[in-house]
């Protein structure tokens, strides 16, 4: 059974991650990769666009890798994270960018190559999770997103946990399923959910308000 699942775009196509597949490889790390087309529209929330590929971080991983953080092998997939997707994540050769209709590419604040996405389900409901990463952050940051993340992931495996919070982002939605983003805020050293609306009025990160 898979650790990991990468899903990408055709246009960048499964081959280009042959290498990081690899490198997983090595570590005993079994990693899926799927294609896929892209689809809208997507009004002017950019961030609920597909990224170039995503990374979906399975319950086989949390029941085994991340119950061994003091090891070696926790240490050396931190190393891959820093030293191998990180390259391919941020700023890569080849980078996925929305293109306005006069082909101007369009400014965000976050990378639209990468992201990692966690699915809450609750009464044959869906909520999609999306972890996004700020253009140009560092290796250090990308690690410690992603592991916090991985950390978020494997607590909502409490079924109590993750259907109280689906029902708080629905509530703080008016009832709307769907995308929720979130980015790491390295001075508040957590993550965060954001509020698309107004970062969108913005053109600002706001974090999202809980009643």
């Amino acid at each position: 059974m898979s650790h990991l699942k990468i899903s990408i775009d055709k246009h960048f196509g499964a081959e280009s991650l042959s290498d990081i597949q690899y490198s997983l490889n090595e570590l005993n790390i079994e990693l899926e990769i799927e294609e896929h087309s892209r689809k809208g529209p997507y009004a002017s929330l950019d961030w609920i666009i597909p990224t170039g590929f995503s990374l979906i971080i399975l319950k086989p991983y949390y029941e085994t890798f991340l119950k061994k953080a003091a090891e070696d092998h926790y240490e050396m997939f931190k190393s891959f994270l820093k030293n191998k997707l990180y390259n391919k994540a941020i700023n890569p050769e080849n980078e996925f960018q929305i293109v306005t209709m006069n082909g101007v590419v369009k400014e965000t604040i976050f990378t639209m190559h990468f992201s990692i996405m966690h699915t809450l389900n609750k009464d044959d409901r869906n909520i999609s999770l999306k972890l996004m990463f700020p253009k140009n952050c560092s290796a250090e940051y990308f690690e410690k997103s992603i592991l916090e993340f991985s950390t978020l992931q494997a607590e909502l495996e409490d079924k109590n946990r993750s259907d109280e919070l689906f029902d708080k982002l629905l509530l703080s939605d008016r009832g709307n399923y769907g995308v929720k983003i979130l980015w790491f805020n390295e001075e508040l050293n957590k993550l965060e959910f954001l509020d698309l609306i107004q970062s969108a009025k913005t053109k600002s990160i706001v974090a999202k308000k809980f009643a």
